[in-house]
């Protein structure tokens, strides 16, 4: 073999093993980007007495929307697996009420804010596709409302997350998909007085316990 002749199949191995390496880089390292989607989160609340007053039975509110927001992740590649880490904010229009039995007016739910950190892992799916689980932390601020005499109630929640989605490399390297999380906020309580002429003579609790469903599309981008 001559030298030239050595020197473009060099040249070949070295674009070879460079294109290897900027297909696994396609995944890796730092990224940002948006999701738009739509959630529903359902708000189980209840009254505990804790004075003589008594509080009314159970009330579910559907708070339902749309949802948009940041999303900031790292992803480490290792053969046919992505792993890594991501958190996301979204905000959007998440509400619902229901009328509350024996006349007592209506109880609202307003979602004003959803965050999740989760850890993600995933299986490549041929050249341009990934297909991952996801779990973690989640949190949301939400405000609970009566209608009548009793004051409104805004509460942050921390619980947990997990889901499933599907990502697709584009040719520039960005990346678009599609994920489903089902959240777990925990359970709050807010004790308080109400008034007015059908209140009763005591305080009461207020207990939320609200989980549900976010599926959201998302185009992320290398930093």
């Amino acid at each position: 073999m001559g030298i030239g002749n050595g020197a473009v199949l060099a040249a070949a191995l070295v674009l070879t093993a460079g294109g290897a390496f900027a297909q696994a880089d396609d995944w890796a390292g730092l990224y940002g980007g948006l999701s738009l989607g739509y959630g529903e989160v359902h708000n189980d609340l209840s009254h505990d007495d804790t004075g003589t007053g008594g509080g009314g039975g159970p009330q579910d509110v559907d708070a339902t929307g749309g949802t948009g927001g940041i999303v900031l992740g790292y992803n480490q590649v290792n053969g046919n697996m992505v792993y890594g880490v991501e958190g996301d904010l979204m905000f959007g229009g998440l509400g619902g009420t229901v009328a509350s039995g024996g006349g007592g007016g209506n109880h609202s739910v307003e979602v004003d804010a959803l965050v999740t950190l989760r850890g993600r892992a995933g299986v490549r799916v041929g050249e341009m596709g990934l297909i991952y689980g996801t779990a973690g932390l989640a949190g949301q601020r939400a405000t609970v409302s009566h209608s009548g005499a009793h004051p409104d109630w805004t509460q942050n929640y921390v619980g947990w997350t997990a889901g499933v989605g599907y990502e697709r490399l584009l040719s520039n390297g960005a990346r678009v998909g599609i994920e489903a999380l089902y959240v777990d906020f925990g359970s709050e309580s807010d004790v308080h007085t109400p008034g007015g002429p059908s209140a009763g003579p005591g305080p009461h609790a207020l207990v939320n316990d609200p989980s549900g469903t976010i599926i959201r599309l998302r185009a992320v981008f290398p930093f």
